[in-house]
C-alpha cells in the first residue's frame, strides 16, 4: 500500500519562504515611516516652543506691540522696541522651536548692547499669530513684517539688519529676496534643510519626501548683499559645514565669516558676538552710502 503523505519541504524552500516574509513585513513597515513622516514633517520642522508664551516681559520692558495681516490675511503678532539713539534698526527671525517671548533675551541684548531699535515677530502658528505654519506661510509673514517697519519707522528696508537664527536664518534671506536689507547676519544658518535633514536621517529618501525645503544656498547665490554669519564648531543640529556651504554660495560685499569656538547650535549668546555685528553693521552702512552716492 502506498503512503499518501505529503514530501516534507527542504530546509532551503523554508528559509526562502522566511525570507520573504520578512522583507514584505520590513517593506511594509519601511512604507508607513516613510507615509508618518510625510504627514508629520510639518510638527518635525515647526515644533512648539519649548515654553509657552506669554506678554509679561515684553510688556514690562516697553515695547510696542502690533498685530498685521500677511498678504494672505492670516494674522500675524510681533513687538517693536524703538531704541532712543539706534545704530541699527535689527528685524530678527527667531528659530524653529521658538518664538517671540522665548526670544526676548535676543531682543534685550539687540536693544541694550548693541543701542539698536529690535523688531521681531511670531511666525503664524507661533506664540500670538494665527494660522498654520509652512515654508511660504513664514516668507509672507517676513515681508509683512518688514513692510511695517518701513512704515513705523520711514525708512527702506535697505536700511535694516536682517537677523536670523537657525531656521530664521533661511525666512530672512528668502524675505530678502522680496525685500533687500542692509546686510543679513545668520547664526547656525544651513545652506539646505533637505541636506541637514538628510545628514540626520540618510536611511530615508528626504530628498523625495520633503515640501518644507529652504534651499537657502540657491536663494542666496542670488542676491547681493552683505553678510555676517556666525556658526558653533561644535554644532550636531546643523553641522558647521551646512554653514560654510550657504557662506561660500554668497556673493555680496562685505562678507565675514566667524567660527564661535567649543559652541554649539543653542549656545551662542548674541552678547559674545557684538564686536562683529557692530564692525559688520558699519561695513555695510558704507556700503549702501558707496552704492547710493
Amino acid at each position: 500500500m502506498k503512503s499518501t503523505s505529503k514530501p516534507h519541504s527542504s530546509p532551503d524552500r523554508r528559509w526562502g519562504r522566511a525570507l520573504v516574509r520578512t522583507a514584505a513585513s520590513a517593506g511594509a513597515a519601511y512604507a508607513v515611516l516613510l507615509v508618518l513622516l510625510f504627514f508629520l514633517e510639518s510638527s518635525l520642522v515647526y515644533p512648539a516652543p519649548a515654553t509657552e508664551s506669554g506678554g509679561e516681559s515684553l510688556a514690562a520692558a516697553g515695547q510696542e506691540t502690533f498685530v498685521i495681516p500677511a498678504s494672505d490675511g492670516v494674522q500675524i503678532h510681533g513687538v517693536y522696541c524703538p531704541h532712543p539713539d539706534p545704530r541699527h534698526t535689527i528685524v530678527f527671525f527667531h528659530g524653529n522651536a521658538e518664538d517671540v517671548q522665548t526670544s526676548a533675551a535676543w531682543l534685550r541684548a539687540l536693544g541694550h548692547v548693541l543701542s539698536a531699535d529690535v523688531m521681531m515677530f511670531d511666525y503664524r502658528g507661533y506664540g500670538a499669530s494665527a494660522g498654520r505654519p509652512s515654508q511660504a506661510g513664514l516668507v509672507r509673514d517676513g515681508v509683512a513684517a518688514v513692510d511695517w517697519l518701513v512704515r513705523r519707522t520711514g525708512q527702506p528696508s535697505e536700511t535694516f539688519l536682517y537677523l536670523g537664527r537657525s531656521l530664521g536664518g533661511a525666512v530672512a534671506i528668502e524675505v530678502a529676496q522680496q525685500r533687500k536689507p542692509l546686510g543679513l547676519v545668520l547664526v547656525s544658518t544651513f545652506d539646505s534643510l533637505v541636506r541637514v535633514a538628510g545628514e540626520h536621517l540618510p536611511w530615508l529618501p528626504v530628498s523625495l519626501l520633503m515640501r518644507n525645503r529652504f534651499e537657502s544656498v540657491e536663494v542666496l547665490a542670488a542676491l547681493d548683499v552683505p553678510l555676517l554669519q556666525i556658526h558653533g564648531d561644535r554644532d550636531r543640529i546643523v553641522p558647521i559645514e551646512r554653514g560654510r556651504a550657504l557662506f561660500e554660495a554668497a556673493r555680496g560685499l562685505p562678507r565675514r565669516w566667524v567660527t564661535a569656538t567649543d559652541k554649539g547650535h543653542n549656545d551662542l549668546p548674541v552678547e559674545d558676538h557684538i564686536l562683529a555685528i557692530t564692525q559688520f553693521g558699519l561695513e555695510a552702512w558704507q556700503a549702501y552710502r558707496d552704492e547710493n552716492r
